[in-house]
């Protein structure tokens, strides 16, 4: 597992992206290269996690048409444009149930595993169309490392904008990897046979 730093959850936090505003919202995150340490190429996300903040009590929610999408980019800022193309790692799934725990990380599990380049800045976009629980509750943010950006304020469904980014707000944030290629089958062995078979000289 890599993650941008230890979390202090009782330091800052904010409801962007899983209780801000309405009950539907679109919100991306970017990370700049280098705020995991040292990484491994080739591999893929099939975890991300982050850290509730503990002040506002973290509150189960289920939402509906959650969705996730992960890529990389060369840029280290963004404006209010969402950022295409991405890979969907959770596609609009009808119910999808988030439970943070407090002063610890809680995790998402992806669907499909999308390729991490270390390299470049990593975009996540979160995306719902409803949710159950109408409390707000929020990330832990000020983690170490280079500066994040994040977009945010649409609250239509399916929002292919947004109406506002800026920097600042270094959410707690780390993943997990797998090999996306699975190991090659093993080829069945050959054998010729040993008896009968002659070989005619010319």
């Amino acid at each position: 597992t890599y993650m941008n730093g230890t979390p202090v959850t009782t330091g800052n936090g904010n409801s962007i992206p899983f209780s801000f505003g309405g009950t539907s919202q679109v919100s991306t995150l970017l990370f700049p290269a280098g705020s995991f340490g040292a990484v491994p190429s080739g591999l893929g996300i099939n975890k991300i996690y982050f850290a509730a903040y503990t002040p506002i009590a973290p509150v189960q929610t289920t939402y509906s048409g959650f969705t996730v999408k992960i890529g990389n980019t060369t840029s280290t800022t963004l404006t209010t444009a969402l950022v295409t193309p991405l890979t969907t790692a959770i596609n609009n799934a009808s119910s999808y149930t988030i439970n943070p725990q407090s002063s610890t990380w809680f995790v998402i599990n992806l669907n499909t595993a999308v390729l991490y380049d270390p390299t470049q800045s990593l975009v996540v976009e979160l995306s719902y169309c409803g949710r159950t629980q109408a409390s707000v509750w929020y990330l832990a943010f000020g983690a170490p490392g280079g500066t994040q950006w994040r977009n945010y304020g649409s609250t239509a469904c399916n929002a292919t904008s947004n109406t506002t980014a800026n920097s600042g707000n270094n959410y707690y944030f780390g993943f997990d990897l797998v090999n996306l290629i699975p190991p090659a089958s093993p080829v069945a062995n050959f054998y010729l046979p040993t008896t009968g078979c002659h070989l005619t000289p010319t």
